[in-house]
């Protein structure tokens, strides 16, 4: 492996904890509030490269057909609320059989192949299948590939609760899609906002559209295509 490449195999540290909707509460002034996925100043402010666009693959065996349907829609509206917001375009490959594999808190292809460069691995898996699911989280997810010279991402993964996606699919699919965008979030390489009114605060509320932070830090993240 090149010296300057670091695969992130630390314990998923941001992960999503479902909460009830406080109500009655102000919501934050916007500001540009956002921080990095990474704590080390090496990796600080971190992104994807707007060179070519991200490639996704999903697997979301033990959901029916029109279900697995549902959330890949689901997941390109997410996908394109952050490539209007400034992020990197993100393209959709099709279905893959994925495993966890908890010495890396990663996902792998089943099939033996090699981990693809700018690329971002989604798996629907139900508690039992993923150790680290445990408590509130229903979804995980974290860059898994930068490069240490230019600090650019080129790979990463999520996790998302099945339960939890079938069961809000029917009662709060604002909930999904806060999930979503959330975890996709941390993928492209931001950490947690301190204001409500953004969707990188660890506290589901629904919210369908990026708050201003999120919005600002992803513009300032993602990298412009170098020659």
């Amino acid at each position: 492996m090149n010296s300057q490449q670091r695969i992130i195999r630390s314990v998923i540290a941001a992960c999503v904890v479902l909460a009830a909707l406080l109500t009655g509460q102000p919501v934050a002034a916007a500001s540009p509030d956002y921080s990095s996925f990474f704590e080390e100043p090496r990796f600080a402010d971190s992104g994807w490269s707007t060179c070519a666009p991200i490639t996704w693959s999903a697997d979301t065996r033990g959901m029916t057909a029109t279900q697995s349907a549902r959330e890949i829609k689901r997941l390109r509206r997410v996908w394109s609320l952050w490539e209007q917001a400034g992020g990197p375009s993100a393209v959709y490959v099709g279905q893959e059989h994925l495993a966890y594999e908890p010495a890396t808190y990663g996902l792998r292809a089943t099939d033996g192949s090699a981990a693809r460069e700018h690329h971002v691995y989604i798996a629907f898996k139900t508690r039992r299948e993923v150790s680290i699911f445990t408590g509130g989280a229903v979804g995980l997810a974290k860059p898994t590939l930068v490069f240490e010279g230019d600090k650019r991402i080129a790979g990463g993964m999520a996790l998302m609760l099945r339960g939890y996606v079938t069961r809000q699919a029917r009662h709060d699919p604002k909930a999904l899609l806060h999930v979503y965008a959330h975890e996709l979030g941390h993928v492209l390489g931001l950490g947690h906002a301190q204001s409500r009114s953004n969707v990188m605060y660890p506290e589901i509320i629904g919210l369908t559209e990026l708050g201003f932070g999120d919005q600002t830090g992803i513009a300032r993240i993602t990298q412009p295509c170098r020659a």
